[in-house]
């Protein structure tokens, strides 16, 4: 039965949860494209006011499309608590318990579809955070292309830091989701 109840919250929330997601990658997107139209346009050959109008709106589109994505993605977690709250605080809660199945149970589906949809929320802001920071990336490395001097030992440990960085970020986001939802459970 658990099983049935998985699929039946994958199945409420699956089109929510895809439609917040490509709404989070398509601000992510716009964000970059402003970050690069703006770093590569001739802004020496406007004249002052337009110079200063273009810069302010190319940074301003970036801003709120970022801010876009990610509330796109946060989003999600609202969609989550909002599911769990209908099915088992609102009116509809007396339908969840006719079903035959235990409380645990009902709370366990809840949780793991759930906590799911919060580890892709997760995955997202960090995939969009990359898209987002593309623009400065190709930016810099256009810029220091003629300096750039091929040292692959500290190339290597910044790399290795940044993944243990990526990496305890990512634990504490489980670590933290599973006390969440362990007080939820106790609650």
């Amino acid at each position: 039965m658990l099983k049935k109840l998985i699929a039946y919250d994958f199945r409420c929330t699956w089109r929510g949860s895809v439609l917040l997601l490509v709404t989070s990658v398509i601000g992510a997107i716009i964000s970059m494209l402003c970050g690069l139209v703006g770093s590569n346009l001739n802004w020496e050959a406007m004249n002052e006011t337009m110079r200063d109008l273009g810069e302010s709106g190319l940074e301003l589109a970036q801003s709120l499309s970022a801010m876009l994505s990610y509330f796109a993605v946060f989003g999600m977690v609202i969609m989550v608590a909002v599911h769990y709250y209908q099915k088992f605080v609102s009116d509809e809660a007396y339908l969840t318990f006719t079903l035959p199945a235990t409380q645990g149970q009902h709370l366990l589906s809840k949780m793991i579809s759930g906590g799911v949809w919060v580890i892709v929320a997760g995955v997202a802001v960090v995939f969009n955070t990359v898209i987002i920071q593309l623009s400065g990336i190709i930016e810099s490395i256009a810029y220091y292309e003629e300096e750039i001097v091929e040292d692959t030992v500290e190339e290597s440990i910044a790399l290795a830091e940044g993944i243990s960085l990526l990496g305890s970020l990512f634990l504490v986001g489980i670590a933290f989701l599973i006390a969440e939802l362990g007080l939820v459970y106790l609650c």
